[in-house]
């Protein structure tokens, strides 16, 4: 495979790879991490079919034969950022094992609407339901735990905003969301979770959901760990000039 032969999605970029086989892409917000259906759509990672059962990207190479990249970590279609990728399905294993063991570190910077967010170790029981086709998740007694680390970047107490540096230990469906929104500090711009009276007041500003997954971490062995950031989109600059990471 070479990397000129894969079918980005729109506005995807290719930011790292490692001869073990791992590549690190970097999404924009609106694009799936894979299709929905059997088939190719528009607005996904790769412009390729997606074998859900293996859980890959594959695409004809033109000498005759399949290319395949197998997916490693999933971004809601709204959240931009990093997204790992494996050229083979032996080490796509592997590397799967070590996310359900929580030995790759995922961070994440989001922009919430509170100047005084609740930081520290948050900790939540979730639940995920599905109807009318959409996917949602709720805090509820029994659920599926929830563990994430959150840190203040920085804070715009005028404009009642702050961003945040956000760890997960767990990778919960919407987990970083709804954990923001239950301490009532809502990501801005989300319009499932969030504070849709802040979202309008913020107009344009609004128009996309302010989180981004902005740097992974993976040890490969013998002290080697594999490390690549995502640089912040300029809309958080825009909305926290003082974001920085």
């Amino acid at each position: 495979m070479t990397l000129s032969s894969i079918p980005f999605g729109p506005g995807v970029r290719l930011l790292a790879e490692h001869p073990n086989g791992l590549v690190v892409l970097d999404k924009p917000e609106g694009l799936a991490s894979h299709p929905n259906g059997p088939g190719p759509e528009k607005d996904t990672l790769l412009k390729a079919a997606y074998d859900h059962q293996r859980e890959c990207y594959r695409w004809p190479r033109p000498e005759g034969g399949m290319e395949r990249l197998f997916l490693l970590n999933r971004l809601d279609s709204p959240t931009s950022g990093l997204i790992l990728l494996c050229r083979g399905q032996a080490e796509s294993e592997r590397f799967k094992e070590m996310f359900k063991e929580r030995r790759i570190h995922k961070t994440y910077v989001a922009a919430v609407s509170s100047h005084q967010p609740h930081c520290g170790l948050w900790e939540d029981e979730l639940e995920k339901s599905r109807g009318d086709g959409h996917v949602r998740a709720r805090a509820v007694r029994g659920g599926a735990r929830a563990v994430c680390r959150a840190s203040l970047i920085t804070a715009d107490p005028s404009r009642r905003l702050s961003a945040l540096l956000l760890e997960p230990e767990t990778g919960l469906t919407h987990q970083l969301r709804v954990q923001c929104a239950l301490r009532q500090h809502p990501i801005v711009g989300d319009r499932t979770y969030g504070d849709f009276a802040v979202n309008k007041a913020l107009g344009p500003l609004a128009s996309r959901l302010y989180l981004h997954a902005f740097r992974i971490e993976v040890p490969l062995g013998g002290g080697e760990i594999f490390r690549v950031e995502s640089p912040l989109p300029a809309a958080f600059k825009t909305l926290l000039p003082k974001c920085s990471v």
